[in-house]
């Protein structure tokens, strides 16, 4: 018995895949990790289209840069995207999701924001020049703000990830995706 037969859905005759842009490789653990738990194949962006119909049902994950998810916007034009997860360093929060729907133009899918991490040494060597060059002021903003009047808590987290990093990829954060798979692909 597969996952799709335990959990009782019917994916298959409608989700063609799980589709998505890793930067760092938390996008892709989640795309991965995701797969094995519905029983629908991930494949990169660039994969997709050697396996996947233009016009098929698609769950689109992508990594978050300035609350655009990369890659979205190509895989809209090639597929039906019935879900986005948005996967950036910080927590989980309503705003963030509308915030993303907006940047993006995203009208009609189902929009999760996943918490991925940060690790400086993952990324490409200009987005570590980037993140070299724009951190430090980042970090000394906040902990100036710190000391005079406090931080709100996402200006809390941001400053602890970009001092320690962080790899929060988990099971648990996928479970809104997983909740919203199961309430539209049930089994007849």
């Amino acid at each position: 018995m597969n996952v799709e037969e335990i959990l009782g859905l019917n994916t298959k005759s409608y989700l063609n895949g799980i589709v998505y842009v890793s930067e760092t490789g938390f996008t892709k653990r989640y795309a991965k990790l995701l797969s094995r738990m519905i029983g629908i194949p991930a494949y990169t962006l660039k994969e997709a289209k050697a396996s996947i119909k233009k016009g098929d049902s698609i769950i689109y994950m992508g990594w978050v840069s300035d609350n655009k998810v990369v890659g979205y916007k190509k895989a809209a034009k090639l597929y039906r995207v019935l879900a986005v997860c948005a996967v950036g360093m910080s927590s989980s929060s309503f705003d963030r999701t509308i915030e993303v729907r907006d940047k993006n133009g995203i009208e009609d899918s189902e929009v999760f924001w996943l918490q991925g991490g940060f690790d400086i040494s993952k990324h490409s060597f200009f987005m570590r020049l980037f993140i070299k060059a724009f951190a430090p002021a980042l970090v000394r903003e906040l902990s100036k703000k710190a000391k005079e009047k406090g931080l709100a808590f996402d200006e809390e987290e941001a400053l602890e990830i970009f001092e320690k990093g962080g790899d929060f990829v988990s099971r648990e954060n996928l479970m809104p995706v997983i909740e919203w798979i199961k309430s539209n692909f049930k089994k007849n």
